[in-house]
């Protein structure tokens, strides 16, 4: 199932000590609850991505070796990206006619482009995050208000994805 009432609250938060932080006398308190609420999200976009893909494969992926195959697979992949990680993961358990499928129903409303622009945007924070730290020039992150917004145009596209796998046309 696609869930964001734990992640927006956790974000909530974040976005509550980032604001209180602004007017702390140490300019990189704010900078850390960016840096975090980043990777929260980022985190929580890869395991809905997971959880879309074992969705997909209940009921249909029912002996062990071809189980095995599938979560060795989802537990190999690293990332969020779209054409990168997720559409993979979509054709090794669908196939491609039927990933194609999925991806013309979000390309035929604009969902497709607008998921791979938030990722896209995202992964590039993300990798900043994960990968720096903060020294004496302060690098630039999304305020957790933002990482909030992106969460709620997201959201529904991937619970849209999700909901495809009870269409047979789909699965």
């Amino acid at each position: 199932m696609v869930v964001k009432k734990y992640i927006l609250s956790s974000l909530t938060m974040l976005d509550r000590e980032y604001n209180n932080a602004l007017s702390s006398p140490d300019p990189n308190k704010a900078v850390y609850f960016s840096k975090l609420a980043i990777i929260e999200y980022c985190g929580w976009i890869e395991e809905t991505m997971d959880a879309i893909i074992a969705a997909y494969a209940k009921g249909n992926v029912k002996t062990p070796p071809f189980i095995e195959s599938l979560n060795s697979k989802i537990n190999k992949t690293y990332g969020f990206q779209y054409k990168k990680h997720f559409r993979p993961l979509l054709v090794h358990i669908v196939g491609i006619i039927r990933c194609e499928r999925i991806q013309s129903t979000l390309d035929s409303n604009g969902d497709l482009t607008i998921l791979e622009s938030e990722l896209n945007n995202y992964v590039v924070h993300r990798n900043k995050a994960a990968h720096t730290h903060i020294s004496n020039v302060l690098p630039r992150y999304p305020s957790p208000s933002a990482t909030i917004g992106s969460l709620h145009i997201i959201y529904p596209i991937l619970k849209r994805v999700y909901g495809l796998r009870k269409n047979s046309r789909y699965v």
